[in-house]
């Protein structure tokens, strides 16, 4: 699974706009809905390894539609991606099938969280990676972290839900703890960190 990744404490005013200056008009209204700093270099962090993923797969015009549950996709063209947040960190990673991707601040998940929403046989493993890997699941499916997918054991490699076999790869980069969900069995996770330098990767 090839995972890119970007520090946005990385990204200088002057790489702020110019890489600004390169989104697509849906990404430029969703940083301009931000308030804050940190979320609008979220938001185009996001978009940066989503363009330099795509470019290395050949792809450089691509249209983002939503679903009906608001996954987004690309239209025409065979390939899935997924794309997470937490602290200075955005990962985005791509695959061939439906994939799901959650990175997490590594910390310690409450007693009521995991007591309310996790099996004994979660309990017994590592939270935070438990919880990423649920977050992972409701990206890959398109359903959101409903309460379904809270409720349902991920202590394993795979899960079963609604008819498909859904595969799971944690790992960890530096303070954050990442998960990625397929469809397909996941031998490895390759994760790749992209730097800006004036507005070109």
């Amino acid at each position: 699974m090839q995972i890119y990744l970007i520090d946005i404490t990385s990204i200088s005013d002057s790489d702020f706009e110019k890489c600004y200056s390169l989104c697509p008009e849906y990404r430029k209204k969703k940083i301009d809905s931000k308030l804050l700093r940190k979320d609008k270099l979220r938001s185009l962090g996001g978009e940066i390894l989503l363009m330099h993923g795509l470019s290395r797969l050949g792809i450089t015009d691509y249209e983002i539609h939503l679903t009906e549950n608001g996954k987004p996709y690309l239209k025409n063209a065979p390939v899935f991606f997924s794309i997470s947040h937490s602290g200075n960190v955005v990962v985005c990673a791509f695959s061939t099938v439906e994939t799901g991707v959650d990175v997490q601040v590594r910390k310690n998940i409450p007693f009521s969280v995991a007591s309310r929403f996790f099996s004994e046989g979660e309990k017994e493993e590592n939270a935070i990676s438990i919880w990423t890997r649920k977050e992972a699941l409701a990206k890959a499916t398109g359903l959101g972290l409903s309460r379904e997918i809270l409720n349902t054991a991920i202590w394993g490699e795979s899960v079963l839900f609604h008819g498909q076999l859904y595969h799971f790869k944690t790992t960890e980069y530096e303070n954050h703890v990442l998960s990625v969900c397929s469809q397909s069995p996941i031998s490895d996770i390759t994760i790749e960190h992209i730097y800006t330098k004036n507005g070109s990767l």
